[in-house]
């Protein structure tokens, strides 16, 4: 009969490092929270479309009016604002988000032992 705890999971190499977790519970080690199914602004795409609907619907109501050109082009340009932020993840800020992708692809390679 084997005297320590029991555990379960990969072996560890004789030469790693080991990070001991302590918890009460399982639960403690993972997130309640899940944010999906929506991720961070993933509904801009249906915004920008909703928006140019609605620009073109107020237009053809008021037809002939200067005002329905003002608010059709104020919807258009109000869903490509909404589009900010995701258009300036290509040319910026996919540097860290590759980092920490590479990390998380270290981490799902680690050994683990319970």
């Amino acid at each position: 009969m084997p005297t320590g705890p029991a555990s379960a999971g990969n072996t560890i190499p004789k030469a790693c490092p080991i990070i001991e977790v302590r918890v009460s519970e399982l639960r403690q080690l993972f997130n309640a929270i899940d944010p999906s199914p929506f991720h961070e602004r993933d509904l801009d795409l249906a915004f920008l479309g909703l928006s140019i609907a609605v620009g073109d619907a107020v237009a053809s109501y008021l037809r002939e009016s200067h005002l329905s050109g003002v608010l059709r082009e104020g919807f258009l340009r109000g869903g490509w604002v909404a589009m900010w932020r995701p258009l300036e993840v290509f040319p910026h800020d996919w540097w860290p988000m590759r980092a920490e992708a590479r990390l998380f692809d270290r981490l799902s390679a680690m050994p683990v032992r319970i």
